[in-house]
């Protein structure tokens, strides 16, 4: 061996032996299965503890309509591909070159022509020496799987939405129908006065304080169809249908099933959050982001073959042809600083990533507990609604035998009436205020609730 192979040699391994390796991101600080657990092919199917039909016909609408669900699976069509292209770059490749070039000239008065025909095969292969290419594609792949867990952290919400818009619709339903109730009976009241006014025994300022309390009813009868119109207008919106045009077959009726207590929420159950998993997904691509932004900076070696033939015209093209084979590596010099930088800002990144998981972490733990806080909460609020619809319907049931026997003023019979109907708004509120907290448990832990192991089945 020549001084100058040897001396090109020992410098090619002195400047390999200076690129140091990439310190990648230590696992086991981490969630590990969020890593290595695949995406679950179905989801839990909690809304079914109410048994409402015409809910889960709305609901396969919204998965199937939704434009911010379409978006979201367009997404993972399109991380699905880029890790199509990320593969292609670890495989060879080979292009087909073909040209033709004619020549004119003179020489001693005599003109000539020529032609020349050339056709080539050129063959490419990086060798992947430092892994870059293939922390681009594992990148690729966790990116694919981070916009399949984006796809299910949007299911998540659409459904709790959707199903607090449908029965938020059925609480102002069961509302309208008690306003009504309560607004007969104030008309009546008012009718009352007005006859005992005329006759000498009440005063002004109670009729006109009864007129008032009838307006203020017909205002807050106006305030729930707006309210029902904006139920109404949501529940089109998530279907992915114009208000308009989108149209319920019968109201929904507030459901009469609800569980009984709040399931138990250990940590374990947030890292089955896809938002938590995204997280992990992003920060385990963030990772190989960076170590191939680390690579980067080290020498490229690639090979190529090329294969190529050429002739005066097309009978001749095949008569002299030539093969060469060629190794390189090239290693970058001076370049500004910018693969420098451009490592130093994915490993920033990866940073960020590590701590954008942390606190999304932080605030489900926190989400969690402030669900089960109002679950409790709601709970304790329908109980006390419930004994004081008892309680209004027993003291209606006094003051309406007391008034058929004569023994009762007509007006004391409307108030106990207006009282149990004041109970049963708060009622309604209050299951309504139960359901909302339930379903917020729900979005808090993205695990079913209620059947809470068939839930766990269907969502493997």
């Amino acid at each position: 061996m020549s001084r100058s192979r040897f001396a090109l040699s020992l410098s090619v391994l002195l400047f390999l032996a200076a690129c140091t390796p990439y310190r990648s991101l230590d696992r086991r600080a981490l969630p590990a299965q969020g890593l290595k657990e695949p995406l679950p092919r179905t989801y839990a199917r909690w809304w079914r503890v109410f048994e409402d039909r015409e809910l889960e016909h709305y609901l396969a609408r919204v998965t199937g309509e939704n434009f911010d669900l379409r978006i979201a699976k367009n997404r993972i069509e399109q991380a699905a591909l880029e890790l199509k292209k990320r593969e292609a770059y670890r495989s060879p490749t080979l292009d087909l070159q073909a040209g033709v070039s004619g020549s004119s000239g003179s020489d001693g008065g005599w003109s000539h022509f020529s032609d020349s025909f050339s056709l080539g095969l050129r063959a490419g292969y990086e060798v992947d020496l430092w892994g870059r290419l293939g922390d681009l594609e594992r990148a690729a792949l966790h990116d694919v799987r981070r916009s399949g867990y984006d796809y299910q952290t949007m299911h998540v919400t659409l459904t709790a939405d959707a199903v607090i818009q449908w029965y938020g619709l059925a609480a102002v339903t069961g509302l309208e129908g008690v306003l009504k109730r309560r607004l007969v009976l104030a008309k009546r009241e008012r009718e009352v006065l007005a006859e005992r006014y005329r006759a000498g025994r009440t005063k002004l300022s109670d009729l006109l304080s009864q007129k008032i309390a009838v307006r203020q009813l017909e205002a807050e009868e106006a305030s729930l169809a707006s309210q029902r119109r904006l139920y109404e207008s949501a529940l089109a919106v998530l279907a992915g249908a114009e208000p308009g045009k989108f149209h319920i077959t019968r109201p929904p009726g507030l459901p009469l099933r609800l569980p009984k207590e709040a399931p138990s929420v250990d940590s374990g159950v947030l890292l089955h959050r896809p938002d938590i998993r995204s997280a992990l997904e992003s920060l385990a691509a963030a990772d190989r982001r960076a170590a191939a932004a680390v690579s980067a900076q080290y020498p490229r070696f690639d090979l190529s073959l090329s294969a190529d033939t050429e002739g005066g015209d097309l009978a001749s093209l095949f008569d002299r042809w030539y093969l060469s084979v060629a190794a390189s590596l090239a290693a970058p010099l001076l370049d500004g600083g910018s693969r420098s930088a451009e490592a130093d800002r994915a490993l920033r990144e990866r940073e960020g990533a590590l701590l954008r998981l942390k606190g999304l972490l932080v605030s489900a733990a926190a989400e969690v507990q402030d669900a089960l806080a109002q679950v409790d909460s709601w709970s304790r609020s329908l109980k006390e609604a419930r004994e004081q619809v008892v309680l209004e319907e027993r003291r209606a049931a006094i003051y309406r035998q007391r008034y058929l026997h004569s023994t009762e003023d007509y007006r004391l019979y409307l108030s106990a009436s207006t009282s149990l109907l004041r109970a049963r708004e708060r009622e309604i509120e209050s299951r309504y205020g139960l359901l909302k907290a339930y379903v917020g448990l729900y979005r808090a832990t993205a695990t079913g609730w209620g059947d809470g192991e068939s839930g766990r089945k269907e969502s493997r």
